[in-house]
């Protein structure tokens, strides 16, 4: 009974992703077949998407290995075949982050320009999904800032530094067309916007503040276990809920140990930008749907994360040239 696509509705989800399911539903019935439809479509779009982008900061060998890990990724196919908007996250990111870098590179105005509005069309349209979304601007603008300033830290006297300020501007602009009815929502009614995070959120549920008296424990020593726990999500420690459930991390021993040793390479040439996209993208999400979420490591929190897991595990492949 639905009508209003641009406001909340059960556990504080936007509305709009109903509507892709019941056109999935009307296309091929009313079942479980149409229910899951719209994800299978959205996981199956991420895998040429995250081909484009790890070709543009990589190259071919890296795009053709990141692409085939996903298509192959068991925590990605199985959350391309529910019915939930989380696997809506990881397309969008892929989608946003490409459009910004391509704008990063290019050197003509009017093509930088068009590439940054239509990533703040796509980072705009994200917020009809699933929460995790809603890190993407942070991430972007934190990346492009890191961009800019080891730019002309390069090239302190080069005239072809990036000017980004219009396209910035445009960005911004594209970014409330697209998200502007669903954050209108979200600034009218901040208590339905928000009351998933203030269900699971350990400081704004409360959980935080009470649990050093139930434990005995410090507040820094919680924050320690928690950041852990959510930091060995893909290579420690089990799902702990019912949305996957697998007996096992994340990854596998072998990708695991493929993860670490690509994540200690990016770490050490955290200066080139396509390290630190990827460095950026991976522990943003582990502390903020992570260690600052109850009950971590929660695999439906950390779905976003997947794509950045794709190319860090194998970075260490890579030669150590710089992009910049």
């Amino acid at each position: 009974e639905l009508r209003n696509p641009f406001r909340t509705a059960y556990v504080s989800m936007p509305t709009l992703f109903y509507w892709p399911l019941s056109w999935a539903m009307r296309l091929v019935g009313d079942g479980v077949a149409g229910l899951r439809l719209p994800a299978a479509v959205v996981g199956t779009a991420t895998v040429p998407a995250l081909y484009l982008l790890a070709r543009q900061l990589w190259g071919r060998r890296m795009a053709v290995l990141s692409a085939a890990f996903l298509a192959t990724y068991d925590y990605h196919i199985h959350y391309s075949r529910l019915g939930a908007n989380n696997i809506w996250d990881p397309l969008f990111a892929v989608l946003t982050l490409w459009l910004v870098e391509l704008g990063l590179v290019s050197t003509v105005e009017k093509k930088r320009t068009c590439y940054f509005i239509l990533a703040g069309l796509v980072m705009g349209l994200s917020a009809y999904f699933y929460t995790g979304a809603r890190l993407l601007p942070f991430l972007v603008l934190a990346y492009v800032a890191f961009a800019v300033v080891v730019k002309r830290m390069q090239e302190p006297r080069s005239e072809k530094n990036l000017a980004l300020g219009p396209p910035l501007v445009m960005f911004c602009l594209a970014f409330l067309v697209a998200g502007g009815p669903i954050l209108g929502f979200a600034l009218s009614h901040p208590d339905d916007w928000n009351a998933r995070l203030n269900q699971v959120g350990i400081i704004q549920s409360g959980w935080l503040a009470r649990e050093p008296a139930l434990t005995g424990k410090s507040m820094v020593q919680i924050l320690a276990e928690q950041f852990l726990k959510a930091s060995g999500a893909f290579h420690v420690f089990p799902d702990r809920t019912v949305w996957y459930g697998a007996d096992r991390p994340l990854l596998g021993f072998l990708p695991g140990a493929f993860a670490v040793l690509g994540m200690a390479w990016a770490g050490l040439r955290w200066r080139e930008r396509r390290n630190c996209l990827v460095l950026l993208w991976f522990w943003a999400v582990i502390i903020t749907a992570g260690m600052l979420t109850e009950s971590p490591p929660s695999s439906q929190r950390l779905v976003i994360a997947i794509p950045a897991v794709a190319p860090v595990s194998y970075t260490h492949l890579m030669l150590p040239t710089n992009i910049i």
